[in-house]
């Protein structure tokens, strides 16, 4: 079956010296076949240029967003780290601040266990001053009492000189650091999702 249809083929001034040229000798149909094909492999070899340098700009995209989610997945490790870091901290401080107070407090009662018990022996001495003062001439009364009293001078002086360290000032500022440290942690409630979401 042969077809008797026309094709018209529009060609610009340009690409019509190309094909036809100044001779000829060949047929217009092969000189057109011979342009079209030159300019399609022309298009082709641009769109394989084209399509080389995406796959290169694929790839490098590839390799920065691998980088990207390692750097991610660093950062939300190191931010664990400190947010565990800072939990033990918390419990170190805590921990700290009890064992402090309660030494302060066995201390003191320490102190007042001694002092009660001081005073009992005193008054048990002082009784038996004055039964031996009843039984004995003063001489030897006054012997035994100054022995005494150096015993009882000495107690005291040690009771007098267990001084509890004050740190006033830095307990109060440990209070307002205590406080902000709270205060921070309730306005940072977020960091939780925010290390999930990472």
């Amino acid at each position: 079956m042969t077809s008797t249809e026309n094709i018209h083929i529009h060609l610009n001034e340009m690409t019509k010296n190309k094909i036809f040229g100044t001779d000829n000798t060949t047929s217009t149909s092969e000189k057109y076949i011979i342009t079209i094909n030159d300019t399609l492999q022309a298009n082709e070899k641009q769109h394989l240029l084209l399509i080389q340098e995406l796959e290169n700009n694929k790839t490098e995209l590839e390799e920065e967003i691998e980088n990207l989610e390692k750097k991610n997945n660093y950062l939300k490790s190191l931010l664990k780290n400190f947010h565990e870091i800072n939990k033990w901290n918390n419990e170190l401080t805590k921990n700290a601040s009890y064992m402090y107070t309660d030494t302060i407090n066995k201390m003191k009662m320490y102190k007042y266990r001694a002092l009660t018990h001081l005073r009992y022996l005193e008054v048990l001495l002082f009784t038996f001053i004055a039964i031996f003062y009843e039984f004995y001439d003063i001489n030897y009364t006054l012997n035994v009492f100054l022995m005494i009293a150096i015993i009882v001078a000495f107690q005291e002086s040690t009771l007098m000189n267990f001084v509890l360290p004050k740190y006033t000032d830095k307990e109060k500022r440990n209070k307002e650091i205590q406080t902000d440290i709270e205060n921070t942690e309730v306005s940072q409630d977020y960091i939780h999702e925010f290390i999930d979401n990472i």
